[in-house]
C-alpha cells in the first residue's frame, strides 16, 4: 500500500521489480479521475524503493486510489493500492430484527 500525502512534494513507493518507472497514473477509485505524472526521475539510492521529488499531489481527494507504474514504453510495471488522507472506509452491518415466519394458506 502506498500512502499519498497532498502536502508533500515527495512520493516513496516500494520497488518490487528492477524496471525503471518513468510515469505514474493515480486513479481515484470513487470518481475514476486520473492524475498522470510524466517524465519522472527516480532519486532513490536504494534498490527497494522509488523516490520521486517535486510532485504536485494537492488535487488529490481523501480516499482510495489505484496506482499504476509505467516504464519508458508505457508498459505496466505494477499496480498498487494507495490511500490519501485520514480516510476510513465505512462499513454498514445489518442484524436480523425479526426471526418469525408467517405462513399463509390459500383457499
Amino acid at each position: 500500500m502506498v500512502f499519498l500525502d497532498k502536502n508533500s512534494e515527495k512520493l516513496t513507493i516500494n520497488r518490487h521489480f528492477s524496471e525503471n518507472c518513468t510515469k505514474i497514473q493515480i486513479i481515484n477509485k470513487f470518481t475514476n479521475d486520473i492524475l498522470e505524472l510524466d517524465d519522472l526521475q527516480d532519486t532513490s539510492d536504494s534498490e527497494y524503493f522509488y523516490v520521486f521529488d517535486n510532485l504536485d499531489l494537492s488535487e488529490l481527494l481523501d480516499g482510495e486510489y489505484a496506482i499504476v507504474l509505467l516504464n519508458e514504453e508505457d508498459n505496466v510495471i505494477e499496480e498498487l493500492l494507495g490511500v490519501c488522507g485520514d480516510y476510513k472506509k465505512t462499513r454498514t452491518s445489518y442484524q436480523k430484527q425479526n426471526n418469525t415466519r408467517k405462513v399463509y394458506e390459500r383457499n
